[in-house]
């Protein structure tokens, strides 16, 4: 947020860098939660046999939907969080927000 508000030359710029903000930031944040989600539920520890069944249906189900959501946006990474891909420790620890901020659109 420093980076895109350091931008700032009048009052009228900063609605649109806290839009730049949040355009950047947000599919970060949505990825590491789903992430975050399946690592919970793979670690989830249940009281009964029928808690446990009950919960893998539910979570089968909202995995379908993700699957088919994953297909529709065309994804190539593993951001359902099923496991690790190659690139994800790198993109989760080594992203540097100012410089990916500093680069220039494509057109």
């Amino acid at each position: 947020m420093a980076e895109c508000l350091s931008r700032v030359t009048s009052k009228d710029d900063i609605p649109k860098l806290l839009h730049a903000f949040e355009t950047i930031r947000k599919p970060r944040c949505e990825r590491l939660q789903r992430l975050s989600r399946a690592n919970g539920d793979r670690w989830q520890i249940f009281d009964s046999v029928e808690e446990l069944k009950t919960h893998q249906h539910k979570r089968q189900m909202e995995m379908l939907a993700e699957d088919r959501e994953h297909l529709l946006n065309d994804e190539d990474d593993d951001s359902r969080g099923y496991g690790f891909s190659n690139d994800l420790h790198p993109w989760m620890f080594g992203y540097d927000a100012a410089k990916y901020v500093s680069m220039p659109k494509e057109s």
